[in-house]
């Protein structure tokens, strides 16, 4: 079965949504898209505010350090298997959808940092800063589930929020 996946198009750019879910439960549209392509293993992976790292061109890539990952299950048992035999320094090949069901191609790494695992996503992430307009402190939510094999993110941009963490006006 084919992926419901709009075309990368001028409309994908700025992909502010109002249903962004809670970390505990996934939008309604990301419910139905994961239902709609027999989607397995929804998990709500890390939700961070975007640093000046993870919007920099040079760097191109949206780090995820394992003390901020919500669920390091996203894994399924072949990535593991990636990850045990070496092969990290590859990647996954991955898809980053939006609310608008945009679509951004982005390869998976787990660097070796001092020890530990730190996962990022690279290859097309500076496409997605770009279109999306992400800015620093930027808060995101970001889900990953498999469909047909493949892995994917669901990025979710939160809404600003104030200090007091009601969104702002």
């Amino acid at each position: 079965m084919e992926l419901t996946i709009i075309p990368k198009t001028e409309d994908c750019k700025v992909s502010r949504c109002l249903d962004v879910g809670t970390k505990s439960k996934m939008p309604y549209w990301l419910d139905k898209f994961i239902r709609d392509n027999i989607g397995v293993g929804p998990k709500m992976i890390i939700e961070k505010s975007l640093t000046a790292t993870d919007l920099n061109p040079n760097n191109g890539r949206l780090s995820m350090p394992p003390s901020q990952i919500v669920d390091e299950d996203f894994v399924t048992e072949v990535e593991k298997t990636i990850k045990e035999k070496g092969l990290s320094g590859k990647g996954l090949d991955a898809t980053i959808i939006d609310c608008k069901l945009c679509r951004w191609e982005v390869n998976l790494r787990i660097w070796d940092m001092s020890g530990r695992p730190i996962y990022n996503l690279l290859t097309g992430w500076n496409q997605v800063v770009k279109d999306i307009n992400l800015q620093e402190k930027d808060n995101i939510r970001l889900w990953s589930f498999h469909s047909n094999g493949k892995l994917y993110f669901a990025l979710i941009l939160l809404p600003p929020s104030t200090d007091s963490g009601k969104p702002k006006p």
